[in-house]
C-alpha cells in the first residue's frame, strides 16, 4: 500500500515538509487567504533514482541516448494517477509516472524554480 503524505509551498516561500505539516490540523497550517499562496502537493508514493521522494508539482529529468527530458509531475483526474506532463518538447502520449519514474532526477518544483519550465 502506498504511503499517504503531503508537503506544502506556503507563505514562507518555502517547502513544509510532512514532518511538521502532520503535527497540526490543516486548519491551523493554512488559514482561509484570498492569494491562495498555500499549495498542498501530494507523494506519489515513489522515488526517483537518487531514492529521493517524488511530489506532485516536482520538476524530473530523464536522460537517455535521445536527450535530456524535462517533465513537471502532475495529476491526471481522468485516469486517476499521477503522471509526468512534458516541459521540454512535445508529445501526445501521457504515461503513468510509475512505468519511467526509476529514470528520472529530481532538479527543482514548479512553486521554487518556476524557471525550470521555461527551457
Amino acid at each position: 500500500m502506498r504511503e499517504i503524505k503531503f508537503r506544502a509551498y506556503g507563505g514562507s516561500k518555502k517547502i513544509i515538509p510532512w514532518e511538521y505539516l502532520k503535527k497540526f490540523y490543516v486548519v491551523t497550517i493554512f488559514p482561509n487567504t484570498k492569494d491562495n499562496t498555500y499549495h498542498l502537493m501530494q507523494y506519489t508514493g515513489l522515488k526517483d533514482k537518487n531514492g529521493k521522494e517524488i511530489y506532485e508539482g516536482d520538476i524530473v529529468e530523464e536522460k537517455n541516448e535521445s536527450g535530456i527530458f524535462i517533465y513537471v509531475i502532475d495529476w491526471n483526474e481522468y485516469e486517476c494517477c499521477f503522471y509526468p506532463k512534458a516541459v521540454n518538447f512535445k508529445t501526445c502520449i501521457e504515461h503513468d509516472i510509475a512505468a519511467l519514474y526509476t529514470e528520472f532526477t529530481i532538479i527543482g518544483n514548479k512553486f521554487e524554480n518556476p524557471e525550470l519550465l521555461k527551457k
